[in-house]
């Protein structure tokens, strides 16, 4: 029956499987007892056949110097293991021949189990079941049929591989080569480990080559997690690892992966389980491991490690000898032993005196942070002996290191002193340090490093040492200076030659504490924005103070204050300030614009009308570019309307209000407000502002004229779908600012021949606008795309031909003819496609003639000629 037989055969074809026959016939090999071969018989040196064959008897011995020796026969173990193999075929074949009748055959085991009356009632019951069922019980008999076929085919093979194995000779080269196992990287892992493991070897393996491929933090953790999970499962795992797999695991630990990115905070777990598993580091890797030490706060391990590593120095690289003697004066300093530290980098330099005396720039900044006159001669007196052995060698980052540890340090007359030594570098000058040393002790010709002493420093004072010329007590000199630190990053090592200036009666301008200012703001912390809010608002009410003084106002009346309001102002100090600027106002108004905290930047523009000031374009692009942040184009543009009839815009100005256009014209867009202008007439609107500069501030307009400006005009006129006024913009922004079509641009321009096409059938009952907006992805735009692609072509052949007659080469002619070319073929392009759509195609030239009319053109101006008769059609 078929409910009953058929999942019997089901089990059999699975269990059955041919890999379950392959691994029961073909036992794992046996490992083999050494032997040693004795050859019995003479060699055939004749050659002829009719001699005996040379036979080779195997002996047993338990050492190799051991003379016991038992002869054995492998023969006879192979043969044991073929006759097994046999045993389990018969007994295999008995239990095909039992499936093959079925299980409810005469002389099955379930039919046996049944008496007499039992078996004719179950054997009637399948008669009639294969009489009502003839299809399935033919299916399942051909299905039966297909399997036992196949079943005999496999043990017929095992039997033919196992004769071809006897009758074969033995071969232990291609034994050996079949048991090779596939190649694998040095730095791979292979292991034997349980199948449970497994898995988790081969994923570390697999980031091992992601991460060489590609060194980014992700990788590098997915490494560290597929380490700690091999650790957890294998025992002594790195104690298997190979050197060049460690090396990378802790590369991949230890080092960051830019220098703006801190490492991995693994470097320490991984570091004691190499070295407390009995591997070891190499000195690079122990120079790593030292330095993070010292790096993570742990300088007195540092220490002893570092000098355990003393002793190993004989055979290690120059370049690591001085990475070591480096770390070794940090890790020194680190643990107050600055006098040791000067000593061992005394001696390094002394030991070989080409190497450089950098190594003194960490001592000399430890000196000036210990206070005490004392320590800040050591301080000067090693400055002295750095700039002396560097001499012309000497440059802006040695000067840079020390000046700002001397800021830090509260050395400020020291620190002013090397910025002055930097500004006068290349000068001979008697102002500068090593002059006024050897003036001030009467000495004459070079300096000496060894004879710079603490002791002179200490006689001559380093009041007199640290003298400021005349010529640099000025607000440019200190300018300059705070310029520097700013660019540096080291914006509070600024805000302290600010506070110099105060002390030195030297009052900084807006200019000075705005730099300063902008520099806290784009740190972005919130320590450094609310010092830099602090002294913003200060300048702001000493500016609304000044005016208020100005305007002689009655005493009865209320002094305005930027407290006045409901938001949160923050206090500040109360110490002379200058007055802000307008840049004062601006850098607060971008900062809290791009934070979203509009309330206040509503009350710095309140502020700015108590501060009597107007405001410039810096200021009202920021307020342009906040209302387009908000997609509020009428916003932008009533407040362009609003702030220009007091305000010169400037090209910032009218790059924001394309970007804005570029919204705007989108007429998929909703809302679109009509009160916006056309393209044409906000082009108008930026050659009338250009026309009405002069010729200098023309010139320096056209230099800040960007390519993305100019494919942002021309794609405002692409979305707008004016193809005359993209005529009029091509052959214009050519003339005025020397640009010309690129690739992207064409891409633009033949985009906008496609929605200027008439739309598919099917799309004509949908919006339009939004098919002329986005190139749809139906098949009609794409064919529409290529015919315009063949057309720019053809024009371009056209064109290169008609040179040709002429006898010219376009490669060969200058700048100007081929930027004038490529004008021009976009515009035939234009022209040819608004001649075969148009009705009348007389008419586009006078179309073309009146968008430059409205566009602000000269009715003179050179917009291309018409396009001939042949390439209408």
């Amino acid at each position: 029956m078929r409910r009953l037989s058929l999942p019997g055969a089901q089990w059999h074809r699975h269990g059955v499987h041919r890999s379950r026959l392959s691994s029961r016939f073909l036992c794992p090999p046996q490992p083999r007892r050494p032997f040693s071969a004795s050859l019995t018989a003479r060699s055939n040196e004749s050659g002829r056949r009719n001699e005996p064959k040379s036979s080779i008897r195997w002996f047993e011995q338990g050492t190799r110097t051991s003379d016991d020796r038992v002869e054995i026969f492998p023969e006879k173990e192979e043969q044991e293991e073929q006759e097994d193999i046999w045993a389990q075929i018969r007994q295999l074949r008995e239990e095909l021949n039992e499936i093959k009748q079925g299980p409810f055959g005469p002389n099955s085991p379930y039919m046996k189990q049944l008496s007499e009356k039992q078996r004719k009632i179950v054997q009637e019951a399948v008669r009639k079941y294969e009489e009502e069922h003839p299809q399935e019980e033919a299916e399942d008999s051909q299905n039966f049929r297909a399997f036992f076929e196949g079943l005999e085919e496999m043990i017929g093979e095992e039997q033919e591989e196992l004769e071809r194995n006897k009758r074969a000779p033995w071969n232990p080269q291609q034994m050996l080569e079949e048991e090779k196992p596939p190649l694998k990287k040095s730095w791979e892992v292979e292991l034997k480990v349980p199948e449970s493991a497994e898995a988790h070897v081969n994923r570390f393996n697999h980031n091992l080559n992601v991460l060489l491929k590609d060194p980014t933090r992700p990788n590098r953790q997915e490494l560290w997690r597929s380490y700690q999970r091999c650790k957890a499962l294998i025992p002594a795992f790195i104690e298997l690892l190979p050197e060049e797999t460690l090396a990378i695991l802790w590369s991949s630990q230890s080092q960051s992966v830019s220098p703006q990115t801190p490492q991995l905070g693994h470097w320490e777990v991984l570091a004691e389980d190499i070295l407390s598993n009995g591997r070891e580091f190499r000195q690079s890797q122990w120079l790593r491991y030292i330095t993070l030490l010292l790096e993570s706060g742990q300088s007195e391990k540092a220490l002893s490690l570092w000098k355990t590593r003393q002793t190993h120095l004989d055979d290690t690289p120059m370049p690591e000898v001085e990475q070591f003697w480096n770390l070794g004066v940090r890790i020194l300093i680190a643990n107050g032993q600055l006098e040791s530290a000067q000593d061992i980098a005394m001696a390094f330099l002394a030991d070989d005196k080409s190497r450089p005396p950098r190594i003194l720039i960490p001592i000399i900044v430890a000196w000036a942070e210990l206070p005490g006159n004392t320590n800040g001669s050591r301080a000067w007196a090693l400055y002295l002996r750095l700039k002396t052995m560097l001499g012309p060698d000497m440059n802006m980052n040695d000067y840079d290191s020390i000046s700002i540890g001397f800021l830090k340090a509260g050395r400020v007359d020291m620190a002013v002193a090397v910025f002055k030594d930097m500004m006068l570098t290349g000068q001979s000058s008697p102002s500068e340090s090593i002059s006024l040393y050897n003036a001030s002790l009467g000495l004459v010709g070079n300096l000496q490093a060894s004879s710079i002493t603490e002791a002179d420093v200490n006689k001559i004072s380093l009041s007199a040492l640290t003298i400021m010329p005349r010529k640099f007590q000025n607000k440019f000199f200190y300018a300059s200076w705070i310029k520097k630190l700013i660019g540096m990053g080291e914006v509070d090592s600024a805000a302290m030659v600010v506070e110099l200036m105060y002390e030195r009666g030297i009052k900084p301008d807006a200019k000075h504490l705005n730099g300063v200012i902008g520099g806290w703001l784009r740190q972005g912390t919130r320590t450094a924005r609310e010092k830099a809010e602090k002294v913003a608002w200060a300048m702001i009410q000493e500016r609304i103070d000044s005016v208020w003084s100005r305007n002689n106002n009655p005493p009865s009346e209320k002094k305005p204050s930027v407290h006045d309001t409901d938001v949160r102002v923050p206090k500040y100090e109360k110490r002379t300030v200058p007055p802000a600027n307008i840049e004062t106002f601006s850098l607060l108004l971008l900062d809290y614009t791009r934070h979203g905290q509009e309330s206040i930047a509503n009350h710095v523009i309140e502020c700015l009308e108590k501060a009597n000031m107007r405001p410039n374009a810096f200021f009202m692009n920021h307020l342009l570019y906040a209302e387009l942040r908000k997609h509020d184009i009428l916003g932008v543009w009533s407040r362009y309307k609003e702030m220009s009839a007091t305000v010169r815009p400037d090209l910032e100005t009218f790059a924001c209000l394309w970007d804005c256009a570029k919204i705007q014209y989108d007429r998929a867009r909703d809302p679109f407000h009509h009160t916006f202008p056309t393209a044409r007439a906000l082009y108008r609107e930026m050659m009338d502002w250009y026309f009405s500069l002069t010729p200098r501030t023309q010139a320096n307009v056209r230099q800040l004229f960007t390519k993305h400006l100019y494919d942002q005009i021309l794609r405002c006129f692409s979305f707008s779908l004016d193809p005359q006024g993209t005529i009029v913009a091509l052959h214009s922004l050519r003339n005025v600012f020397n640009y010309i079509p690129d690739v992207v641009t064409a891409r633009i321009l033949m985009f906008e021949v496609v929605r200027l096409l008439p739309p598919p059938p099917e799309l004509a009952d949908k919006k339009l606008r939004r098919h002329r907006r986005r190139i749809s992805t139906h098949p009609r735009n794409k064919e529409s795309l290529q015919h315009v692609t063949t057309l720019l072509q053809t024009l371009r052949d056209g064109k290169i031909e008609k040179l040709a007659k002429q006898g010219l080469i376009l490669e060969d002619m200058d700048m100007k003819a081929r930027k004038d070319h490529e004008v021009s073929l976009y515009s035939d392009l234009l022209r040819v496609v608004l001649s075969r759509l148009a009705e009348n195609p007389r008419k586009i030239e006078q179309k073309i003639r009146k968008a430059a009319v409205e566009m602000g053109e000269e009715e003179d101006m050179y917009l291309g000629d018409p396009v001939p008769e042949e390439l209408i059609q």
